[in-house]
């Protein structure tokens, strides 16, 4: 939703303000060029420009009242204080009780579209945007509230058509820009995706959610310096957002930098003690500098914060395997793909687990689960082929291990 400002001369001169009130009329916005001039007007009663810009536009006001006709400012405001507030429906109710009295309102209907996003009512809420895109096609908070909830209901590429909209009516939006590159990121489309964040940072340099979203982009590309550097700079500007810090230290995992990825998951941690993900991935990182006791203890906390965190009863699993306790590790494999029966890796490792205990037939039977899952996954199908040599399938199993002979991924 478009901010309000108490007073436009908080932030501009008065002449940018001028400036800024005549090209809004021109543009045809006549409701925030009519708030410009009254903020002037409320500090300078007798600026000519601001009286002679107001008569001006109450004449245009009257010639387009069938196209365009908000209600008073102060009345939107209510609307916005209700929303911001949490308040949706008390805020859906008078919205549509003041369409009656302005049914050409595009604020009313952006708002109202605006609150039953919040309400999960997307369908409705997309509806409304449509009707005030259908009163004032040139509105750019239109297109990219409208793009906002076109991606919640998972329909990313119509989400971005419409950024691009609200791009060709405002180039320098710099919230539709970072928007649609998360659009692009849920696609797939990292390039992409980049490129629009970049795009937003060069008109908004300072947004640490934009820094944030490239560096989540620049990690899955595998550029793990660029992500670091990124979630450096989101830092900097919002220190106090846990996720950057616990994303960071996956990269500073990735990047063998065990020691800086501890101390970016403590960060994480002090902002946000519940934070299951840190805790999870510091064991990761624990277990990889040859400390499994301590990262028994950090899975143990993500799972004392989320019961039904698949991911980290499968790490203990593989944890307490390598410590020789075998009796113990398929225990926790058992409760991860009780969370998650179609969890590959978890169903991967049980096989492993029971081919040391000297189980071929169920170990088969696990690997042939992960392949269910993923028939793909190379190292399962080695794995089975070797446990079918111990039953005695020789030609089945030799026949396995020479497919996946090159393709093993270690």
């Amino acid at each position: 939703m478009q901010e309000i400002e108490s007073n436009i001369l908080d932030t501009l001169k008065l002449d940018a303000a001028l400036r800024l009130a005549k090209q809004k009329s021109k543009e045809g916005s006549f409701v925030e060029a009519r708030t410009i001039y009254k903020d002037i007007l409320y500090k300078f009663p007798k600026n000519k420009k601001a009286i002679d810009g107001i008569k001006a536009l109450l004449g245009n006001t009257i010639g387009k009242a069938s196209d365009v006709q908000d209600p008073p400012q102060d009345r939107l405001q209510i609307l916005i204080n209700l929303y911001e507030q949490g308040q949706l429906e008390q805020a859906l109710i008078q919205a549509t009780s003041l369409l009656r009295k302005f049914p050409n309102s595009v604020m009313l209907y952006n708002i109202s579209g605006i609150a039953y996003q919040g309400l999960g009512q997307l369908d409705t809420a997309i509806s409304n945007f449509k009707q005030a895109i259908s009163i004032k096609p040139g509105y750019a908070d239109t297109y990219s509230n409208m793009g906002l909830a076109l991606q919640e209901k998972n329909k990313p590429e119509e989400a971005i058509e419409a950024y691009k909209k609200a791009l060709a009516i405002k180039p320098d939006y710099a919230e539709a820009f970072s928007n649609m590159g998360n659009a692009f990121q849920d696609l797939g489309k990292l390039e992409k995706s980049i490129a629009a964040y970049k795009k937003a940072l060069n008109i908004k340099p300072d947004n640490a959610d934009t820094h944030y979203n490239l560096g989540n982009a620049l990690q899955d590309q595998g550029k793990l310096e660029e992500a670091i550097q990124a979630y450096k700079k989101a830092s900097s500007l919002k220190p106090d957002y846990a996720d950057t810090y616990s994303n960071m230290g996956v990269a500073l995992q990735e990047k063998k930098n065990l020691e800086e990825a501890i101390e970016a998951f403590k960060k994480a941690l002090a902002i946000k003690p519940d934070y299951a993900p840190a805790y999870h991935n510091m064991g990761s990182v624990l277990n990889d500098q040859g400390n499994p006791g301590e990262a028994l203890v950090a899975y143990k906390k993500a799972l004392a914060i989320k019961p039904d965190y698949a991911e980290s009863y499968n790490n203990m699993g593989c944890v307490l395997d390598g410590q020789g306790k075998p009796r113990e590790a398929l225990a926790a494999y058992k409760k991860a793909l009780a969370i998650k029966p179609d969890y590959a890796d978890a169903h991967y490792n049980l096989g492993n687990t029971l081919q040391s205990q000297g189980k071929p037939e169920e170990a088969l039977a696990a690997y042939k689960n992960a392949l269910d899952i993923n028939p793909n996954f190379s190292n399962a199908s080695a794995e089975m082929g070797q446990c079918m040599l111990k039953i005695g399938k020789f030609e089945e199993g030799r026949s396995l291990i020479q497919k996946t002979e090159g393709s093993i991924s270690l």
